[in-house]
């Protein structure tokens, strides 16, 4: 409808993010977990026609609650669920060359996210654990920044119960 048609478009999907977590045993198989997470950055440069180019970059983060139910296979180990929802925040910027223009340069969207996954955390020495988790954030962004997207994460992380 804007008269453009795509001839390349690239996209950049892969980052590093980080979380920071505090949580409790609610029951003996079943723990709560607050957190911040810096989902990370993703972007597309798109080459159009008419001759001209429009790049986008969006940086997302999330405030979040998840239960975590769990199983302990293992004296030290534990395999739980992650089931939650999170605030989530994407900032996108925007540029543009040739025929295309732009009405704005960045855009912040704010979403109710599902958040999901899995996770294995071993008792190192003491109260000191080590972790891994996969999980995936949904519904952010919006389509006015190109479609509503996912964010999937593998973490490892250290924590400590106090």
């Amino acid at each position: 409808t804007l008269g453009f048609s795509s001839a390349s478009v690239a996209a950049d999907t892969k980052d590093v993010g980080g979380r920071v977590f505090l949580g409790r045993h609610l029951l003996p198989w079943l723990g709560g977990e607050i957190y911040y997470a810096d989902l990370g950055d993703n972007g597309w440069n798109a080459v159009v026609t008419p001759s001209g180019t429009l790049n986008a970059r969006t940086e997302s983060k999330a405030y979040g609650l998840v239960l975590m139910p769990g199983w302990s296979p293992a004296k030290g180990v534990l395999v739980y669920g992650r089931l939650g929802v999170a605030r989530a925040e994407a900032k996108s910027r925007f540029a543009s060359s040739g025929f295309v223009e732009l009405e704005s340069s960045s855009r912040t969207d704010n979403s109710t996210a599902a958040v999901y996954g899995l996770g294995v955390a071993w008792l190192i020495e003491g109260r000191a654990f080590l972790r891994v988790d996969l999980d995936s954030h949904d519904n952010l962004g919006s389509n006015e920044i190109g479609g509503k997207f996912k964010a999937r994460a593998a973490s490892v992380g250290l924590g400590f119960s106090f």
